[in-house]
């Protein structure tokens, strides 16, 4: 008897869960269509105006210059080159902001043992990690981009750069060493 009991109230379940799903396509349904009504009628229905009537206006024809096509591609061909000089202008003036920021660039470790103390994917995250290193004493190097990775040259033996790894951490920075 507990397995017929049981066996039912399955059932029943699986009935109960059916139907859900059934009222649930039912109420979307409905939804979708309650939607498209309300868009159908934002549309305006008017009818265009009718245009003048030819008969009390009359179209001033006036003629057209032959060398058109010439005048329109000379033009194109002026406009284009201005807008060339005017990108590659504020290409370089971008250039020259980055250099006048002082935006570290990519750097190569030159020790065979190195410290990093931070990943990150915003240079600028990583510049002011520099200038926080910079202001403890530290020469920090930029050795990556994209991820961009905070180095510190550390010494060519093992002993010195494991000496330098315990200096950075003591000055509160999360750092491991590097093999290069």
């Amino acid at each position: 008897m507990a397995e017929n009991s049981s066996s039912s109230l399955t059932i029943l379940i699986i009935v109960m869960a059916l139907m859900a799903i059934f009222v649930g396509f039912l109420i979307g349904h409905w939804m979708v269509q309650m939607m498209a009504e309300d868009t159908e009628e934002g549309v305006s229905t008017a009818q265009p105006a009718e245009p003048p009537n030819s008969e009390t206006t009359s179209p001033v024809e006036e003629p057209v210059p032959e060398d058109l096509d010439e005048q329109y591609v000379e033009v194109s061909e002026e406009s284009a080159a201005e807008e060339t000089e005017e990108i590659d202008q504020s290409q370089d003036a971008v250039q020259e902001a980055e250099e006048e920021a002082g935006s570290p660039e990519v750097q190569q470790i030159e020790t065979d043992f190195a410290v990093q103390v931070g990943v990150f994917s915003y240079r600028e995250n990583a510049e002011n990690l520099m200038d926080q290193l910079e202001e403890d004493g530290f020469n920090p190097l930029m050795v990556e981009e994209d991820p961009y990775r905070i180095q510190l040259e550390a010494a060519h033996t093992l002993e010195e750069a494991e000496e330098f790894l315990n200096r950075v951490q003591q000055e509160g920075y999360e750092a491991f060493l590097i093999i290069d």
